[in-house]
């Protein structure tokens, strides 16, 4: 097992970091963790050392993803090796892997943290955070400081200590997912934070997989609950949400100027249909993983919205029914731009992408350090 010191015993100064991450289910992560690394060889001003909680154990993908293309630098992926890179003003900026489903040792006291997947709080502990000058989560803690109030995907199992961080009273700064609809990944977003082109159609792919494919009832029945306000946008907006698959669809609809297909009534119908099936299988996967809760709370609402994004998507020429022809497709149907490359290849014309949520998180972390003047 690593260990650090509490207090830094060297001449130069050195910044403490811990970024909490789950790369695998989009690029986000991905490009937030290059992004961040890039900006810290950049303008550091002092030593860093930085531990990347992965808590799917992904590590390959902030590297292929994130590191390489953003820095050109290959590190190693073994969880607890030090990474040790050179910056250019004699400090160094090191960088360790922990496997983000444990702990990290009682005697690591980070001075900003980087929240960006759930489960923060099977990752540290109240003693880690003696020496916490701020930190910067995507989530949807906000200022009435209640976590059941929470409800966004990342403050699951992450409200306990968001809250402890919340009470020492250290700056911090919460990236909602409605504000994270104000900077959608597209053209003008690469080139503004200089995301780096090999990567350009990873996001994109990840995009269409977000518009096209429902979460799969095959998730774990604790995530379930989150499928009805993806594609419920009233009932998301009352939990503080977006209804994020649904405003993206509805939104890239709104910009869409090919030729709108025409949806026969018996083509509704079915349509109708199969949202209704997806539906009713959410709330028997849920019944059949023991869970006492139904996951839809608004079934009628939910089938409504529901199908109102699959209709936008028939009107677009976009597939919406797997190869089957009866189900929706999933989010888990495989690489579905490979699927349906004409479709693909149109949604690429549309230019517009998923929400920047990790993005812009790290973007304000780094601000805190600028703030507390790290960089040059």
């Amino acid at each position: 097992m690593y260990s650090f010191n509490k207090t830094n015993t060297n001449t130069n100064t050195i910044v403490y970091l811990l970024m909490h991450t789950d790369p695998g289910n989009d690029v986000d992560d991905e490009v937030s963790f290059g992004y961040t690394v890039r900006h810290l060889l950049k303008c550091l001003n002092c030593s860093a050392y930085m531990v990347v909680s992965v808590k799917t154990k992904n590590v390959a993908r902030l590297l292929e993803i994130g590191m390489k293309p953003f820095t050109g630098i290959d590190i190693s992926p073994e969880f607890n090796f030090e990474n040790k890179i050179p910056l250019s003003n004699g400090n160094t900026l090191t960088i360790l892997f922990h496997d983000g489903t444990t702990f990290v040792p009682d005697t690591y006291y980070p001075n900003y943290i980087l929240s960006i997947s759930p489960g923060l709080d099977n990752v540290i502990k109240e003693c880690n955070l003696v020496n916490l000058r701020g930190f910067s989560h995507q989530g949807l803690a906000d200022t009435t400081r209640r976590p059941d109030n929470w409800n966004g995907f990342n403050d699951n199992c992450s409200k306990t200590m968001i809250e402890c961080m919340m009470n020492l009273g250290v700056c911090y700064k919460v990236t909602t997912p409605f504000e994270s609809f104000n900077t959608l990944f597209g053209k003008d977003t690469f080139k503004f934070y200089g995301i780096p082109e090999e990567i350009h159609n990873q996001i994109e792919q990840d995009a269409f997989k977000m518009i096209i494919g429902r979460m799969p009832p095959t998730v774990p029945a604790f995530i379930l609950h989150m499928a009805e306000t993806l594609v419920n946008i009233l009932l998301a907006e009352e939990l503080g949400k977006p209804g994020t698959n649904s405003r993206l669809v509805l939104g890239i609809r709104s910009k869409f100027t090919g030729t709108v297909q025409e949806i026969s009534s018996d083509l509704r119908e079915w349509i109708k249909r199969a949202c209704v099936v997806y539906v009713d299988n959410l709330i028997e996967a849920a019944a059949s993983a023991g869970s006492t809760t139904s996951p839809i709370k608004q079934y009628d609402q939910t089938v409504a919205s529901l199908f109102e994004l699959t209709i936008a998507l028939a009107e677009m020429g976009m597939p919406y029914l797997d190869e089957s022809g009866i189900r929706l497709i999933y989010s888990s149907d495989g690489n579905i731009a490979e699927k349906y490359p004409e479709a693909f290849d149109q949604f690429k014309k549309i230019g517009v992408f998923t929400p920047a949520y990790d993005l812009i998180t790290a973007v304000k972390l780094i601000d805190l350090l600028e703030k507390d003047n790290f960089f040059n």
